[in-house]
């Protein structure tokens, strides 16, 4: 394998990895389309692709962790982003002290690294919300997230909690024919509009 001494990486090559995955993803761990909409009640079914949102979720949660950590959600862990954060300080203050030196010291090693393991847990991280997106009709993150900082964690718990509170409460409401085609052709157009981002 050969290394780059890139600082930065373009992240474009996350729509190889995404390919290659959905190429030999088995498609028949996921829903048909036409269980996206609860029949009974013409709302959105929370359990649409629920065991490939709880797969590939979990694996974007980790990743989403392993990157900025769970400050945003009351925990100690400042994740890569932090240590890049602190490695890119002490790189700075190092080669401002030291100009004639700076270079192959330990703190631009330390820094390198640092950028390095961020853009590869990056990058994995993109081409697995890629993969969510396209193929469980759910979009990483959502619409409502509050808190975009935390890379769609907050979404996928909450997401979570509403499926199990939905299993306990037993939501059901009657709507009107009219509400449910609107809602079916919502929920198409929202899962087309996932396909054209690939």
């Amino acid at each position: 394998m050969t290394k780059s001494n890139t600082l930065t990486t373009t992240y474009n090559g996350f729509e190889l990895i995404a390919e290659s995955i959905l190429s030999e993803i088995n498609l028949f761990a996921f829903d048909d389309e036409s269980r996206a909409i609860n029949q009974a009640t013409g709302e959105e079914n929370i359990f649409y692709n629920s065991d490939a949102v709880y797969m590939l979720g979990g694996v974007i949660d980790q990743l989403a962790y392993s990157l900025v950590g769970d400050k945003s959600q009351g925990g100690n862990s400042e994740g890569k982003l932090g240590y890049l954060n602190k490695a890119q300080a002490t790189a700075l203050s190092e080669e401002e002290r030291n100009p004639d030196t700076y270079r192959g010291s330990m703190q631009q090693r330390a820094f390198e690294q640092a950028q390095a393991s961020y853009d590869n847990a990056y990058l994995l991280y993109m081409s697995m919300t890629t993969v969510f997106n396209i193929t469980t009709g759910w979009t990483w993150g959502g619409s409502q997230n509050d808190t975009p900082h935390d890379m769609g964690r907050t979404w996928f718990a909450n997401h979570k909690a509403e499926m199990s509170a939905y299993r306990t409460q037993g939501k059901s409401k009657p709507i009107s024919e009219e509400d449910k085609a609107k809602a079916q052709a919502n929920k198409r157009k929202q899962m087309l509009a996932n396909l054209a981002k690939r």
